[in-house]
């Protein structure tokens, strides 16, 4: 017998279920699909990403090694240029290694030999006297300058304390000879860098990388010897033949097993400052892959547990969505099953899908326009904010100038305004007692002084112009500022005997304005301060680097005491009287203002009667 038609509707299952298990099924399918195909290929991703990572600690660390080794070789080669090298008393050499020392506290001894290899000074008279003529750094320092790699300390083991970590004293040498006019060799200037330097160039890089995550640092020398690392590994051969070979400069990642453990490792090779010869140290920083895999196992986990969230979810969606679609078809199969009972209602009209789409639209229209008058007020709040921000530093900044300019007048103004205050009432007596000469020296102190405030009035305004005026930054050509700063200096040349010798100059990225200002300042110093020359001597030179030009005025004038180039470019600040040279002090305050406000840098050199330079810096731009 036939099942009736209530029967099969009965066994048959309804559309809900249908639904139901089809959106579970793809759910699950969906999880499966993603651990089984996409969880590997974010596998290598991350530990791709973990590569880049360490690559960037290890250059980070490399330039670190590379800059530090480079400004000790510089300062090596600056000490053996000075005089007292060559003519000083081993007390004065000693006093300037020792500054020198206190400079750079990665030296652990600085001394100076004779020919022979006997040490004539040195930092706290260690090995004074000593012969080190087979040492190798006196050797190779005899040569020409050199740099020797990480060794023991054998003569000052002794004699200097042990390293914080208990570990035995290892140096870094760097040597050069001291030369006499005729280029004959008088002596050697010697360095030893303490090799814990390099545990505070890992600590800085591990810092960056985030502590935690069981990263390490290695130094290897060029054979892949470990100079710094794990204390086990130290002078151990360390196979990694991709770093050995690698060349000055080059970077790289790996992925390489040590002592049965896999490791992810990034490295960089030392060697990319010209300035001094690089000693080709590896800086290898390497991670376990456990960690890497212990985040992923994490994230397996996670994805599973969201794929089992995600299939009840669908599941009781589907259903709850079927169980919405199939009212209407319910209610026309009933007006259906009814009809064919004999029923003569006919068959309903029904409009929810359009309705739903409706709705569904004027929703959507709704919920876009409310995201857009969000987003629209989030950006209006945003930029509020940032205007905020940015008049606030601005007013923070112009506070600043403010007390300064504050106390300069207050401070600088006070001897013009105490003599108009003290002579006027001497000027007030003498025309009293009708003493002539008294009222005529009061009245000519009182207009010297009110034309000294004069003066230094004008000179704060201008200075305060430079940090008001707004920068026009393009290319500029330094030769043609010095060209019309020398122009405009014509009537001070007038009975003087000056030869002018510009170098070549560069062309930089500034405001023309402001730099010609600079250029005019510095040239008008040159020729104020070489003035009691029979023939002054101004030169204008460049130097130009990857980072910055450099552009320096030279003179053979008065010169100055180099213990207090600082003040020089400060407001109002003189190392000379009045009655020597005339000036308010404000013009190379304005050079530092300028300069600084182009994100450069001023310095000045000099020596009483020898002359002075004076020279700034501007970043460098194609």
């Amino acid at each position: 017998m036939q099942p009736s038609a209530g029967q099969r509707a009965s066994v048959a299952p309804t559309l809900a279920h249908r639904l139901a298990l089809t959106f579970a099924g793809l759910a699950a399918l969906g999880a499966v699909t993603l651990l089984a195909l996409i969880l590997p290929a974010e596998t290598a991703q991350a530990e791709l990403q973990e590569q880049q990572t360490l690559i960037q600690v290890a250059v980070v660390a490399a330039q670190s090694l590379d800059r530090t080794m480079e400004e000790r070789y510089r300062d090596v080669l600056l000490a053996r240029s000075l005089g007292e090298m060559h003519s000083g008393t081993p007390a004065q050499q000693r006093r300037l290694l020792e500054q020198l020392q206190r400079d750079s506290p990665e030296l652990a001894w600085v001394g100076v030999t004779d020919a022979a290899g006997t040490v004539r000074a040195a930092t706290g008279g260690l090995l004074e006297g000593a012969d080190v003529a087979g040492r190798p750094w006196f050797r190779q320092g005899l040569a020409g300058p050199s740099v020797g790699d990480v060794h023991p300390a054998l003569l000052l083991s002794a004699m200097l304390p042990r390293s914080a970590t208990g570990e035995p004293l290892r140096f870094v040498d760097i040597s050069a000879p001291v030369l006499d006019a005729a280029g004959r060799v008088q002596g050697v200037v010697g360095a030893h860098l303490s090799w814990e330097w390099a545990q505070g160039v890992e600590e800085a890089a591990l810092e960056l990388a985030g502590r935690g995550r069981g990263i390490e640092m290695l130094i290897l020398n060029r054979e892949g010897v470990v100079l710094h690392g794990p204390e086990t590994m130290v002078g151990a051969l360390l196979p990694a033949e991709e770093v050995r070979r690698a060349t000055p400069g080059t970077r790289g990642g790996m992925s390489a097993s040590w002592g049965g453990t896999r490791y992810l490792a990034g490295y960089a090779v030392t060697g990319t400052r010209s300035a001094y010869p690089g000693l080709g140290w590896r800086v290898l920083v390497r991670q376990d892959a456990a960690h890497v895999a212990a985040q992923l196992a994490v994230l397996r986990q996670q994805i599973g547990l969201w794929g089992l969230l995600g299939i009840l979810v669908s599941a009781l969606v589907a259903y709850a969505a079927a169980r919405t679609v199939g009212r209407p078809l319910g209610a026309l199969t009933a007006a259906a099953v009814g009809l064919r009972g004999g029923g003569t209602q006919g068959l309903p009209r029904l409009r929810q899908y359009a309705e739903v789409d409706q709705l569904s639209a004027a929703l959507h229209d709704l919920w876009e326009g409310r995201r857009a008058a969000e987003a629209e007020q989030a950006q209006l709040t945003a930029t509020l904010e940032q205007r905020v921000s940015a008049r606030t530093a601005q007013l923070a900044a112009s506070n600043e100038a403010l007390d300064a300019f504050t106390a300069s007048v207050s401070h600088d103004l006070q001897a013009p305004i105490r003599h108009v205050a003290g002579y006027t009432s001497v000027l007030r007596r003498a025309l009293a007692q009708g003493d002539v000469l008294k009222v005529e020296r009061a009245v000519g102190t009182i207009e010297r002084a009110a034309a000294q405030m004069d003066a230094m009035t004008n000179a704060l305004l201008e200075f305060a112009r430079t940090a008001q005026e707004p920068l026009t930054r393009r290319r500029v050509d330094v030769a043609a500022l010095a060209a019309v700063a020398r122009e405009r200096l014509t009537p001070e040349l007038e009975g003087r005997d000056v030869q002018w010798e510009i170098g070549v100059l560069p062309t930089v990225l500034g405001d023309a304005a402001l730099l010609q200002q600079v250029m005019t300042n510095l040239l008008s110093n040159a020729l104020k301060y070489s003035r009691h020359r029979d023939v002054a001597v101004i030169r204008v030179t460049s130097v130009t680097s990857a980072d910055e030009w450099q552009v320096e005025v030279h003179d053979n004038g008065v010169g100055f005491d180099p213990d207090h180039a600082g003040r020089l470019f400060s407001l109002f600040q003189r190392l000379h009287r009045h009655s020597e040279f005339e000036g308010t002090g404000v013009g190379l305050a304005n050079v530092r203002r300028v300069i600084l406000r182009h994100g450069g840098r001023v310095w000045a050199r000099g020596r009483p009667g020898e002359g002075a330079t004076f020279g700034f810096s501007l970043p460098r731009a194609e």
